[in-house]
């Protein structure tokens, strides 16, 4: 099953993120897990899901992930500004895989929200991306 790139997928993508130096000037880090005292704003990884969607030919699987930005400053801003960063990064991006090639990574959609549950305001985007790899 070619859904085993998933790994090597979130690595790359991580990669991509980690090396773009218009988001590094804009974040403080882009992180897997944020550590305890990880200043915003950042980026972080999100959840995921893959599917099989081989054909009689070809190995494929169909990736479905999150990148989530979260931002401190007062408004909205800062985290659609991030996630245009983000977007840029990523969007019809080719991403090296090892044992795998990427044939697809679109942007599908985002959303913002403001997250007051920690007791300070913080403001949530979520962006949405699907890749299709194959096995080669």
């Amino acid at each position: 099953m070619s859904g085993f790139a998933i790994a090597e997928l979130q690595a790359a993508v991580f990669a991509a993120l980690d090396a773009d130096t218009a988001l590094a000037a804009k974040v403080a880090g882009v992180w897997d897990e944020p550590d305890a005292g990880a200043l915003y704003p950042y980026v972080t990884m999100g959840d995921g899901e893959v599917e099989e969607v081989s054909t009689k030919t070809e190995v494929l699987s169909s990736h479905q992930f999150q990148i989530n930005i979260w931002s401190d400053a007062a408004g909205r801003m800062e985290c659609k500004e991030i996630m245009e960063l983000v977007h840029s990064a990523l969007n019809n991006t080719s991403l090296a895989l090892t044992g795998s090639r990427l044939v697809l990574l679109a942007f599908l959609g985002s959303s913002d929200e403001r997250d007051d549950a920690s007791g300070s305001v913080l403001y949530h985007g979520t962006m949405t991306f699907k890749a299709l790899v194959e096995q080669i």
